[in-house]
């Protein structure tokens, strides 16, 4: 009868203080990690310093979709050239390493271009954005680096990413991935050595997976590119950019087709090639008609 006592009170004992402990479930959207943590460095960017999403709120929902909490599955992105969409793509890495989300797949054109895109985005992410701990660089067992290089890297959690291309499909083909992004989609080849089109056998590696994110983005290159086909089969949202001048919003367009508005620019012949104006660069509004320049 005394053991008992005593269990029942040790019992509580130890049930009051594991009620003093503070656990909390809550995941912020990426975009919010993104702006309380995502560090810009000096000459990797014209606005170093955090993460301004003032600078391109169209970035906001797209990365946001890859929360878990997001129903979306794919989202796909044509976009213009260094529109910071990859800069979006980046803040879904950085948010899952740091909350141990997700095994991630990033491929695009080539192994060459992703060795850049390791070295001067993803590691300085790392390096810059209180992420470094997170990283599993030492093996216990053979006291050396075994799991942190240029294509492949491991995280806490057992989570990892591996970068490659649409021609290195062998690399992905032994393991799993729950978010899978297709980088520069237009540049991927539609028959890959007799094995099918590449697009639909990555996308295949996250088949059994129950929370499957998949990102595809890129420049269009045709009307019959990958990006194009994607978007068309979308829900097809655009960003509609408000005019400084008039307040009206609008989807932002080339002046071009008869169009008595959008972006126009002059040109000018020097040396055989034909150069931009800078000065000249302007966007006509739809609504107001005004000329808007570079702020």
């Amino acid at each position: 009868m005394l053991l008992k006592e005593i269990d029942t009170q040790a019992r509580g004992q130890i049930l009051k203080y594991i009620m003093t402990w503070k656990t909390s479930a809550y995941i912020p959207q990426i975009s919010e990690w993104a702006e309380e943590n995502r560090y810009l460095p000096s000459g990797t960017t014209e606005f170093p310093g955090l993460l301004d999403h003032s600078i391109a709120p169209h970035l906001v929902e797209i990365q946001d979709c890859f929360h878990p909490d997001s129903g979306i599955k794919q989202v796909s992105v044509m976009k213009g050239t260094q529109a910071l969409v990859t800069t979006a793509i980046e803040n879904v890495i950085g948010h899952s390493i740091k909350y141990k989300l997700h095994n991630i797949l990033y491929i695009i054109s080539s192994r060459n271009i992703a060795k850049i895109r390791s070295s001067a985005a993803i590691d300085v992410m790392i390096d810059n954005s209180a992420l470094a701990d997170f990283v599993k660089p030492i093996s216990q067992r053979m006291k050396r680096k075994t799991a942190d290089n240029t294509f492949y890297k491991e995280f806490a959690g057992g989570r990892r990413l591996m970068m490659t291309s649409y021609n290195s499909i062998a690399d992905a083909k032994s393991l799993s991935w729950d978010l899978i992004i297709m980088d520069e989609i237009d540049e991927a080849p539609y028959e890959l050595k007799g094995q099918g089109d590449p697009e639909a056998i990555f996308a295949g590696r996250g088949k059994t997976i129950r929370d499957l994110k998949i990102a595809k983005i890129s420049t269009p290159t045709n009307a019959q590119g990958r990006i194009n086909r994607n978007f068309l089969e979308g829900d097809q949202r655009f960003f509609y950019c408000q005019c400084p001048l008039c307040g009206e919003f609008q989807i932002l367009k080339v002046m071009a087709a008869g169009r008595d508005f959008g972006l126009i620019a002059r040109s000018e012949t020097i040396d055989s090639v034909e150069q931009i104006i800078p000065d000249s660069v302007k966007y006509v509004c739809e609504h107001c008609k005004k000329d808007i320049f570079e702020y």
